[in-house]
């Protein structure tokens, strides 16, 4: 009985940590934040269909479940890369937040990405950056967007796009998160799931839809939450347009010929 009480307090306590709400008065404190995103080495965008899903799987008749699956995740990359998930995390918040200190005080992504050097926006790190670089540029907190998984997979024959990480916030000089919030998007949890990965092996626009209508719900999420506190509404209720600064993509690029990245395949199935 001891011991159940041990574990039942403990899973309290890691779900108390899984959400932390800004404050109006740390929110106070804030000057000049930052906003950057990464992604988990293990939160590539790839695909888990065929494995996952034995009406899918039944329909194959050239290849095994794997290497399907496989193939299919070198679409998904072309449909989606790296800097793009993190990006319309990180762009579309900001198109939410009003433009009023302290987000119009934010550090520009230019001078950002120059701070951290590696920190490329053809080049998502998976690892935590050296937040301290950014000191010099006079910011004095971070909001972060963390992807843990990403991409398209499949049950009982409705295949969707899902997401899965966190954002948060924290001051350079130490004190501890100051805002925390998880996001688990999922077109199949959802319901609203329609994809077919045979379509979108031939034409992997389909995903990337369907993953830019996720992550934007998420841009919206997120921009509520760090305005509630303060009382503030969102400008509207649909995601505004991405800002473009000169520093920004207009598009995704294809970034699968990159280093360790193997080359999309052209089966035709999937």
């Amino acid at each position: 009985m001891r011991m159940n009480r041990f574990w039942i307090a403990l899973g309290l306590t890691l779900c108390a940590c899984s959400h932390v709400t800004l404050s109006q008065d740390d929110l106070r404190r804030v000057h000049k934040p930052a906003f950057l995103a990464r992604m988990d080495e293990s939160g590539n965008p790839h695909a888990d269909v065929f494995r996952s899903d034995a009406v899918f799987r039944a329909k194959l008749t050239r290849m095994d479940a794997p290497e399907a699956d496989r193939r299919l995740s070198a679409k998904v990359l072309q449909a989606v890369n790296r800097f793009e998930v993190g990006e319309r995390l990180r762009a579309g918040t900001i198109a939410q937040l009003p433009a009023e200190p302290p987000w119009s005080n934010a550090a520009s992504s230019a001078s950002v990405a120059s701070a951290l050097e590696s920190f490329l926006v053809q080049n998502v790190p998976a690892h935590e950056p050296d937040y301290q670089l950014l000191a010099p540029l006079g910011v004095d907190s971070v909001v972060e967007f963390v992807v843990e998984d990403c991409g398209m997979h499949s049950d009982k024959g409705k295949a969707g796009a899902f997401a899965r990480g966190y954002g948060r916030m924290f001051f350079l000089n130490g004190g501890g998160e100051i805002w925390h919030k998880g996001f688990n998007v999922d077109q199949v949890r959802q319901g609203t799931a329609n994809l077919d990965p045979f379509v979108v092996s031939k034409d992997p626009s389909t995903l990337r839809q369907a993953m830019r209508t996720l992550l934007d719900s998420v841009s919206v999420d997120f921009a509520r939450a760090l305005q509630s506190d303060r009382g503030l509404a969102i400008h509207s209720s649909q995601p505004a347009p991405l800002p473009l600064d000169g520093n920004e993509l207009e598009s995704p690029r294809d970034d699968t010929n990159k280093t360790g990245r193997e080359p999309p395949a052209d089966p035709s199935h999937p």
